[in-house]
């Protein structure tokens, strides 16, 4: 939900986004998105997303209700010298799928919501650090059961999980995982590239779609090992029961798996929203170079300029970062997150376009020619262990171009 990570994403958000300093060789074009103004970009192609800056100098303060006061928190409950840790985690609760779900289910993914205990997250946290009891097993193996009921009922194809707050995408990262069923998913993608096509490029999207594929729970044992073995969810649950338990607050998602959503990262892309205006959007994945997008970019833009302007009003808040997918027949929401920089900014940047974000004029940025930079080769992106497995793979066992 909100990364500044600099590794590969999974799909979907999942997949929460790429760092927000990224510098892609290709930039975009300016354009309009109603009901802003479109400018003009005075960057050249290869000077990179962040050589884009606002245009304005005046900075627009940011307020929010959300925001609690340090006198709000501590009638809580919470000591003052906590506020302000308080106020960052109540903040990013407040965007959570289970918050705009019911509004705008028909625009989303099918989804249901199961709480977490305080003492379900601290035996899952004990579990990720290897340090769990026999009783806090018990409480692991008893909200199993809660799961594995939900899946049968609403799930038998599978689900996609993830918490209230992030999803754990990093599992399938981890150097130490045995993964024999990704590294067989891999060798497939990676077989299924025509071989003058098979670049560092291609092959970094086809370990996205594998991980994105491996992210499936069928049951409710894939969801239990995500949980525990996720440092994401260890440390957002962390986070949660810093506080007081009266004000404990965490909760799974499970949503339905639609196969080919994993299959095209290219058709994810996040949205910067502000009192309502889409005022900027950007290709997710901003670390690969799409050729189909190039083609379809205008298309996509007015299809989801078009798609915002008919569900804003529908959605509970008034400035947020926001994720889409686009297939053939619609646009979706994948979901919500906080208007702050801890939400990826992909080829944007919250230091350079943050008077874009809340005042525009509208841009669309996707990475528009191949990436020839070998400092911004995507594959380097990729853990040690699946690119060294990638490198292997090849009939030649050679490190290839970039393009």
């Amino acid at each position: 939900m909100t990364d500044d990570e600099r590794h590969v994403e999974t799909t979907p958000p999942s997949v929460e986004a790429t760092t927000s300093t990224t510098t892609s060789t290709s930039t975009s074009t300016v354009s309009e998105c109603s009901p802003t103004t479109a400018a003009t970009s005075s960057a050249s192609p290869s000077a990179g997303a962040s050589a884009i800056t606002s245009t304005s100098t005046a900075a627009t303060k940011f307020q929010s209700s959300l925001l609690l006061t340090d006198d709000q928190i501590v009638a809580l409950g919470v000591p003052r010298d906590q506020a302000e840790m308080y106020r960052r985690k109540h903040y990013q609760y407040s965007f959570g799928i289970s918050t705009w779900y019911e509004a705008l289910k028909e625009h989303t993914f099918r989804s249901s919501f199961l709480s977490i205990s305080y003492d379900e997250a601290r035996a899952i946290v004990n579990k990720n650090r290897h340090n769990v009891t026999e009783a806090e097993q018990a409480i692991i193996d008893s909200l199993q059961e809660r799961l594995e009921l939900l899946m049968k009922t609403e799930y038998p194809g599978g689900a996609f999980m993830k918490l209230n707050t992030r999803s754990p995408k990093d599992v399938p990262l981890d150097q130490d995982l045995d993964c024999s069923d990704l590294a067989k998913s891999l060798v497939e993608l990676l077989n299924a590239i025509p071989p003058e096509k098979r670049n560092n490029n291609s092959e970094t999207i086809a370990f996205v779609k594998a991980t994105g594929d491996w992210m499936k729970c069928p049951n409710s044992s894939k969801v239990i090992q995500l949980l525990v073995e996720s440092t994401r969810v260890r440390e957002d649950l962390s986070k949660c029961m810093d506080f007081p338990p009266a004000l404990f607050e965490a909760s799974i998602t499970l949503r339905e798996w639609i196969p080919h959503v994993p299959h095209n990262p290219h058709m994810e892309f996040r949205g910067f929203v502000y009192k309502k205006n889409l005022n900027a959007l950007t290709q997710y994945l901003s670390f690969l170079f799409f050729p189909e997008l190039v083609e379809q970019k205008e298309a996509i833009q007015a299809r989801i300029c078009a798609f915002h302007e008919e569900i804003k009003t529908r959605i509970p808040h008034e400035s947020y970062v926001i994720d889409f997918y686009v297939t053939p027949e619609r646009v979706m929401i994948i979901e919500l997150n906080p208007f702050h920089s801890g939400a990826g900014a992909s080829l944007f940047s919250w230091k350079n376009d943050r008077e874009k974000f809340m005042n525009g004029p509208f841009e669309f940025r996707i990475v528009e020619e191949p990436i020839t930079n070998p400092e911004e080769d995507p594959l380097l992106l990729v853990p040690a262990k699946w690119r060294n497995f990638i490198v292997q793979s090849r009939p030649d066992k050679s490190y290839c171009q970039l393009m």
